[in-house]
């Protein structure tokens, strides 16, 4: 059985049977939320609390995450192609097999997340917190890494071209 979610102020409302979430949700609350599979491409979630949330294979190309708290969020398999993650908070995130090819994670905190299998080709990594991150297998090809932490953090396997 699956929820369609509406919209009341900043919360998320269950009802009937599809997934319909609204595409500006700037400062919501969305800690824990189930949206896997959700269509979040353009969204606003400038400064939106998705730690917990879990959003497995969720579309969230092109859309502005800029200083969202993500920490703990599993987005394993997710689109975040070109998506703006300008110093959002993703401690210890799931973003296993995501697509963030050519997604802006300047000064993102992404300490102790796990991006085996990632594709972070062309994306912006400026002085980003890569602290003991596990990037096994992920494709770094034409990243900007200027600056990043990446003390302590597994590139194994990882393509940087």
């Amino acid at each position: 059985t699956t929820t369609t979610l509406v919209p009341t102020t900043t919360t998320l409302v269950p009802t009937t049977t599809t997934l319909v979430v609204p595409q500006d949700l700037a400062g919501a609350d969305l800690s824990g939320a189930n949206l896997a599979g959700a269509n979040l491409t353009y969204a606003n979630l400038y400064e939106a609390d998705l730690s917990y949330a879990y959003l497995y294979e969720a579309d969230l190309s092109y859309a502005d995450l800029s200083y969202a708290d993500l920490s703990y969020a599993d987005l394993s398999y997710a689109d975040l192609y070109e998506a703006y993650l300008y110093e959002a908070y993703l401690y210890e995130a799931d973003l296993s097999g995501a697509n963030l090819y050519e997604a802006d994670l300047s000064y993102a905190d992404l300490s102790y997340a796990f991006l085996t299998y990632a594709d972070l080709s062309g994306a912006y990594l400026t002085y980003a917190n890569l602290h003991e991150a596990d990037l096994h297998e992920a494709d770094l090809s034409y990243a900007d890494l200027s600056y990043a932490d990446l003390s302590g953090a597994d590139l194994s396997g990882a393509y940087l071209s």
